[in-house]
């Protein structure tokens, strides 16, 4: 059991690292002058991440390997479509992981995980999501739509990604 936590640590460190090295060349393809950001594995972190990332105008979000991501509450609007776990995505915003899952916590309230808003929905808004190496489970929007992903005008791109 030891020697696979051990490989598993090994694995992830250095996949970090790996795209470490990389993120200027992906966060260059998507999203402007904002830095690549490392995001620890907790809830405040991935939201206070994904709000810096909309603020500045997109960013590459490296989520942390092996990790879930329990969202205990909804941090997005939604508005007539319900909440989002995470808040909406208004800019162009990579994340990605390694084995990463983000989900919805048990006996947390409905809502759906994530959001992307477009110009078809508000004219504002130019979101685009690339995921990479993530999985959404868990989400529910009610009687809303997209309980995973709710893609409102905006672009998704998933790669060897569940949700």
């Amino acid at each position: 059991m030891r020697a696979i936590n051990m490989l598993r640590v090994l694995l992830g460190t250095g996949a970090v690292g790996a795209l470490v090295l990389t993120a200027p060349a992906v966060h260059a393809q998507t999203a402007g002058p904002a830095q690549a950001v490392i995001v620890p594995c907790n809830e405040a972190a991935l939201v206070s991440a994904v709000n810096a990332a909309n603020a500045s105008g997109g960013g590459a979000l490296f989520l942390a390997p092996f990790c879930t991501y329990s969202l205990t509450g909804a941090h997005g609007s939604g508005g007539a479509g319900g909440p989002a776990g995470l808040p909406n995505i208004t800019t162009p915003i990579t994340m990605t992981g390694l084995a990463t899952e983000i989900t919805r916590a048990s006996g947390a309230p409905a809502f759906r995980i994530i959001e992307v808003d477009g110009p078809s929905q508000l004219p504002a808004d130019h979101g685009q999501l690339a995921l990479t190496a993530v999985t959404i489970s868990n989400g529910d929007a009610g009687i809303g739509v997209g309980g995973g992903i709710a893609n409102l005008g905006g672009s998704v791109a998933l790669t060897a990604t569940e949700a």
